[in-house]
Order: C-alpha cells, then structure tokens, then sequence
C-alpha cells in the first residue's frame, strides 16, 4: 500500500508539473504576445508579463523528487526507472517552455561553494589520520563503479524477496485449501459412519458387508492422504520455482504421482519376470 501511494504521488506530480507549465507558463505567454498589440498598457513590461524561469524552484521540485524516490526505493524497486522515465519528460517539456514562452529570472543565484570545502576537509582529515593506501581504497569503494552495482544487487535482491513471500504465500493458501477440504471429508465420512438411519436399503444398494468395506476402504484413503501431503518433499528448485510463481505444488504432485505410478509398473514387470527367469533357471 505504501509503495502504491507513492507511485501515485509520483505520477501525479508529473501531471500536475506538466499542466501547470501549459497553463501557468504557455497559455500567458500567449495572452501576453498576441494581446500586447492592442492592449491598455505594455503587457511584456508590467502585470501579467512573461513568466520567469525559477532556478530555486526547480531545484527545490527535483530535491523533493529524489527525497521521494528514496523513500519509495524499499517499497517499490521499479520506482527509479519511472523516475527516469519522468525526469526525461520533464526535461523535453521545461526546454521547450524556455525557449517558447520563459525569459531569464532577474536574481541571479550563485553555486554554493560549501560542498567543494567541506570535501576537501573530509579529504585533510582522512589523509592525516589514515595511511595511503587505506584512503585509495575507500575512494574506490565510494566511486560510481562500485556504488551503482550494490544498487543494482540490493534491487535485485528485493525484488527476489518479494516474489519469495508471495510464492510462499501462495504455497501456504493451497495447503491450508487441502487441509480443510480433507477435514471436511473425514468429518462426513465420520458422521455417515455413526449415524444408523444413514443408510436406507433399496433393491439396488449394495450388502452391509459391502457397504462396511467401502467405509473401511475411504478411511484408509483418507488417513494415506495427509501421509501423501507430508511426504511432498520439493529440492531447491522446485522450490526455488514454486516461490518465483513458474509452477505450483499440484503441478508438483502431479508430477510426483506419474513418477510413482511408473516405478510401480517398473516394479511389478520386474516381479512379474522374476518367477519366469528361476523357472528357466
């Protein structure tokens, strides 16, 4: 829920950037060109004017794109390639309200000169209190090189962990499923058993001898099943598998029961042959 509501927010900002540039910026520089010509007053000088392209605000607009992107990343692991996607389209879209309908802000902005010095103290200090070597290899553990892979693993390993917990979700719903299907069974079963009045004789009902060996028989049936469904035993691909949502444990099982039922046959060929092989013998 929470990455969804961030993506949402995401999304609409986009939007909400973009209209606001179409009304705000385009459609006045707009008014402002083409009513200047019979206007009261000089429309490009005083009120409404040309709107000014704000290099604070757009700063400020992408510091709070990545503090979202950063609060997302958790949540949702896409969320840095729809923030590509998005700082691309808000590029193409501000180039061009630049060059149709923006003209220069009026305060000029100087770079700020506190983040070259405060490298450089970082950089003095680790230099005096570290040897050489141990500070090259702390700048090449923080180089882009090194950084953006242990991103790229992080993503993959969160996404894998998603898709795990979902798998064994999945695995846990199908068995509780069976469980209580196998519980309703035996508890019918149990009662249809208890109940003399159950069974009302006609002239096609089978014997009672009969009917007692069909009970027999469905009981027996019945306790080999939860044997069936503990004996599953998955290796770490069928796991691996079953948690990336590839397969399921019927699909398993399945499998699992051809694979008896022709060691079975196997077995009984082999029963079969014996007795003839010592007969020849």
């Amino acid at each position: 829920l929470i990455g969804q509501e961030i993506t949402k927010l995401v999304t609409m900002d986009l939007v909400m950037t973009i209209a606001s540039i179409l009304v705000i910026d385009f459609l006045r520089g707009l008014w402002v060109r083409y009513c200047n010509l019979w206007w009261f007053w000089n429309l490009e000088c005083t009120f409404p004017e040309y709107g000014e392209f704000k290099v604070a605000e757009n700063v400020l607009h992408l510091v709070n794109n990545q503090g979202m992107i950063w609060l997302g990343l958790f949540f949702v692991p896409m969320l840095p390639a729809i923030n590509n996607i998005k700082l691309i389209i808000l590029m193409y879209v501000r180039a061009w309200a630049v060059m149709t309908c923006n003209v220069p802000a009026r305060q000029i902005f100087r770079a700020s000169r506190s983040q070259p010095t405060f490298y450089s103290v970082i950089t003095q200090v680790l230099h005096k209190n570290l040897s050489r070597g141990l500070v090259q290899a702390i700048r090449y553990m923080v180089s882009p090189g090194i950084v953006i892979p242990v991103l790229l693993l992080l993503l993959l390993i969160i996404y894998f962990l998603f898709a795990l917990v979902r798998g064994l979700r999945e695995a846990n719903t199908d068995l509780s499923n069976q469980l209580m299907h196998d519980d309703e069974r035996s508890t019918t079963q149990s009662q249809r058993s208890r109940d003399p009045h159950s069974f009302i004789p006609s002239l096609t009902s089978v014997s009672e001898e009969a009917q007692m060996e069909q009970l027999d028989d469905a009981e027996q049936q019945h306790d080999e099943s939860p044997q069936k469904i503990s004996a599953l035993k998955l290796n770490w691909k069928q796991r691996l598998l079953v948690c990336i949502g590839w397969t399921d444990l019927k699909r398993i099982r399945e499998q699992q029961q051809q694979q008896q039922e022709q060691d079975n046959k196997a077995k009984e060929g082999v029963d079969r042959s014996s007795p003839v092989s010592g007969m020849k013998s």
